[in-house]
């Protein structure tokens, strides 16, 4: 969640376009994840003992939000979201940013909601990565699930809406996107710390 913060951080920074609030752009990107311990496999640690205590740990968590939430990891994180109280304009955010909402994302006139969207897309499992590498990762990750929009015949659609909202966000921005690298976590890691996410 801190590299989507770190990315749509650098972004605002670098925003020369329609008017936008970077503070629920930011408090989107950082809150968006929270259900994401329901969907995550902690059963194969057994060659990884010094990491197997806090796959444990992990698990009681995620029992503990399947018990508490469900087991869809974006209706999760909204009804903590609900929970946490924050701001009506936040909430939405987080949950129209989903990649199967890329269609009306592209479509809309909201680019908070695009920055939110295409920050998503910048970061994989280790960190932040250029929009070609994420997408190799999900191919990668996510082509054997039956579940997922990548194992159907629409997935070069969706591919191509990537590219596409990165078209549209790069022209407002005074560098280019593609010069957000790992180096956004450093030099944002301080204020996301303490960043603080509005609420109602």
């Amino acid at each position: 969640m801190k590299d989507v913060a770190a990315v749509s951080h650098a972004i605002v920074e670098l925003w020369e376009g329609p008017q936008i609030d970077k503070e629920e752009i930011v408090s989107a990107c950082l809150l968006h994840d929270m259900g994401n311990v329901v969907k995550f496999r902690f059963d194969h640690m057994e060659h990884f003992p010094e990491q197997k205590k806090i796959a444990d740990e992990l698990q009681e968590l995620k029992d503990q939000f399947i018990k508490s939430y469900g087991d869809d990891d974006h209706e999760v994180t909204l009804k903590i979201c609900s929970e946490l109280k924050v701001s009506a304009r936040i909430y939405w955010l987080i949950e129209n940013k989903e990649f199967k909402s890329l269609p009306q994302t592209i479509t809309s006139n909201d680019y908070s909601l695009k920055i939110v969207g295409y920050a998503d897309n910048r970061v994989g499992p280790n960190g932040i990565i250029s929009l070609d590498d994420r997408i190799h990762d999900i191919k990668k990750r996510y082509s054997d699930n039956s579940q997922s929009l990548v194992s159907t015949p629409d997935r070069d659609y969706y591919f191509n809406l990537c590219y596409e909202l990165e078209r549209q966000i790069n022209p407002f921005t005074s560098n280019s996107l593609n010069e957000i690298t790992k180096e956004a976590r450093t030099v944002y890691g301080t204020k996301l710390e303490f960043w603080e996410v509005s609420t109602e």
